[in-house]
C-alpha cells in the first residue's frame, strides 16, 4: 500500500511534534552559549592577561568553526542520521567545555572551547534544522520559525545566566556548568527517530551499493558535487551571498556590542541585559516570520531581503543614538526583531531553492558561508578598533554590508519561482518488510520548478 509523504502518520503530526520539542530545547542550549560570546570575550579581558584582539580570536573562532562545520555536519548527518549525529554532538560539547575548565591560556581556550566546542555546536545546529525539515512538509516554515525561536529563547536567558555564573564561579566554572547543561543535547537527540525521508535515503543508498561494482564511493566527492550543483541554481547562489553579508554585519555588531555599551557608560550587567532584549524580540520575529513564510504565495527571498535592509539601517545609524542604555536596548530589540526572522527562513528557503534532498548539503554550505565571516571579521574589527580607537567604524561598515546583502536577496527573490512541484517521488521501504526487495512505498518531496535553470532538476 502506497502512502503519500504528506499523509504519513509521522509527518506534520504524531512523533513529529516530539522531535520538534527535542529540537527546540537543543536550540535553546545552543543559543545560550553562541550568543554570549561577547560576554565571554569581556570576561576574558577581565580575568586573563589578554588583549582585545586575542580575546576576539577565541570568540570569532568558536562561532566560525561552528558554522564552518556545516559541510562536515552535512556529511555526518547523511552517514549517521539525525539521531546519532545529535548524540555525537552532545558528547563533543561535554568534552569541549569540560576541558575549557582546566584551560589557563588563550591558546588552550582556542583548542578546547573555540575549535572542539565550535565543532560540536555546529553538528548540533545543522542536525536540528535538518530533522525539522524532514519531519514537516505542510508546516515546514512555521516549525522552522519555532525551531529558530529556541535559539532566541537561549539568547533571552543565556547572557544574563552566563554573566551570573561568571560572577559566582568565574569564567572557568561557567564552562564546567554549561558543559554539563549542554550534554542534555545527547538525551534529546535520542528522541529523534529516523524520518520517512531518512529511511528512504538510507535504503536507496543500500540499493545503490548492492547494484554498484565500486563500493568505495567517496562521500566527500558526492557532497562537493551536490554543492556545486545547487550553486548553479541562481536563487540559491544569490541567497548564499545575502547570508554571507548578513553574517558579516551581525558578527561586527553583536560581538563588539557588550564592550561598546560599557564604553558608553553601561555596567557589565546592563551590557549583558542587552541580549535579553535581543532574545525576547528575536522570539517574536522568528515566530512571525515562520507564520508569514508558511503562506505559499509569499516570496520568502523578498521577505528575507526586507529584513536585511531594515537591519542594515539600524546597524548603520546605531552610533548616532547609542549614548544611553535605553537607546542601546532599543537597538538590541530592533536587531532581534528583524534578524530573528532570517534563521527562520534558512530551511524553507533552502528547500524551495534546492529541494528537500539537498537540505543537509545546502544548509551545511550556508553554515560554512557564515563561518567564513566569523573566522576573520570580528578579529579584523578588533584590529580596526585598536588602530583607530573608535568602535563606531565597525557599525558603519557592518550596516553597509548588510544593506548590500539585502540587494542580493532581492535578486534571489526575482529569480525564485514561488510555485512548487509536489510530484517528485522517492521510494520508501515497506515497514512490514525490511528486505530491500520488498514492494516500496512512495513519498512526495517538495521541490521547486526552476524551469529556467536546468541544474535545479
Amino acid at each position: 500500500m502506497n502512502r503519500g509523504y504528506k499523509n504519513d502518520r509521522d509527518i506534520d503530526q504524531g512523533w513529529a511534534w516530539v522531535v520538534l520539542c527535542a529540537v527546540f530545547i537543543s536550540m535553546l542550549l545552543y543559543g545560550m552559549v553562541q550568543y554570549s560570546i561577547g560576554i565571554i570575550v569581556a570576561a576574558m579581558l577581565d580575568e586573563m592577561d589578554v588583549d582585545l584582539i586575542s580575546a576576539s580570536w577565541v570568540g570569532s573562532t568558536h562561532i566560525s568553526v561552528s558554522f564552518l562545520t556545516g559541510p562536515v555536519a552535512g556529511i555526518i548527518n547523511g552517514k549517521l542520521g539525525c539521531r546519532l549525529s545529535g548524540i555525537l554532538a552532545g558528547f563533543i560539547i561535554l568534552v569541549s567545555l569540560g576541558s575549557a575548565y582546566f584551560s589557563t591560556s588563550v591558546w588552550s581556550l582556542m583548542l578546547t572551547f573555540a575549535i572542539i566546542g565550535g565543532f560540536g555546536y555546529g553538528i548540533s545546529y545543522n542536525n536540528c534544522y535538518v530533522a525539522t525539515g524532514q519531519y514537516f512538509h505542510r508546516l515546514r516554515a512555521v516549525t522552522s520559525g519555532f525551531t529558530s525561536s529556541g535559539v532566541a529563547l537561549g539568547i533571552f536567558i543565556g547572557p544574563v545566566t552566563i554573566r551570573t555564573l561568571m560572577d559566582k564561579f568565574t569564567l572557568h566554572g561557567m564552562f564546567l556548568i554549561m558543559g554539563a547543561l549542554c550534554f542534555n543535547i545527547t538525551a534529546l537527540s535520542i528522541l529523534i527517530r529516523p524520518s520517512p525521508f531518512e529511511k528512504s535515503k538510507h535504503q536507496n543508498n543500500k540499493i545503490r551499493d548492492l547494484e554498484s561494482n565500486n563500493k568505495t564511493c567517496c562521500i566527500q566527492s558526492a557532497y562537493i558535487m551536490d554543492v556545486w550543483k545547487i550553486l548553479k541554481i541562481r536563487p540559491f547562489f544569490f541567497y548564499a551571498l545575502s547570508i554571507f553579508s548578513w553574517s558579516t554585519g551581525e558578527s561586527m555588531a553583536l560581538i563588539q556590542l557588550p564592550i561598546y555599551a560599557e564604553q558608553q557608560g553601561s555596567s557589565k550587567m546592563e551590557a549583558a541585559t542587552l541580549f535579553t532584549a535581543y532574545g525576547s524580540c528575536s522570539i517574536i520575529g522568528r515566530l512571525l516570520m515562520g507564520l508569514l513564510a508558511n503562506d505559499r504565495d509569499v516570496n520568502k527571498a523578498l521577505l528575507h531581503g526586507s529584513c536585511l535592509g531594515i537591519t542594515g539601517l539600524v546597524v548603520l545609524l546605531f552610533p548616532s543614538y547609542s549614548s544611553s542604555w535605553t537607546s542601546q536596548m532599543i537597538f538590541a530589540g530592533a536587531m532581534g526583531m528583524f534578524t530573528g526572522g532570517i534563521p527562520a527562513l534558512l530551511a524553507p528557503l533552502t528547500v524551495e531553492c534546492a529541494g528537500l534532498a539537498s537540505l543537509a548539503s545546502g544548509f551545511g554550505f550556508l553554515s560554512m558561508v557564515s563561518g567564513l565571516t566569523y573566522a576573520v571579521v570580528p578579529t579584523l574589527a578588533g584590529a580596526v578598533v585598536e588602530a583607530t580607537g573608535c568602535m563606531s567604524y565597525t557599525f558603519y561598515i557592518g550596516g553597509c554590508v548588510v544593506i548590500a546583502g539585502s540587494l542580493s536577496a532581492f535578486v534571489s527573490g526575482i529569480h525564485l519561482i514561488s510555485k512548487t512541484d509536489d510530484n517528485t517521488e522517492i521510494t520508501v521501504p515497506d515497514p512490514q518488510n525490511n528486505l530491500i526487495t520488498s514492494e516500496p512505498q512512495t513519498i512526495r518531496e517538495l521541490r521547486p520548478l526552476n524551469t529556467t535553470d536546468g541544474e535545479s532538476k
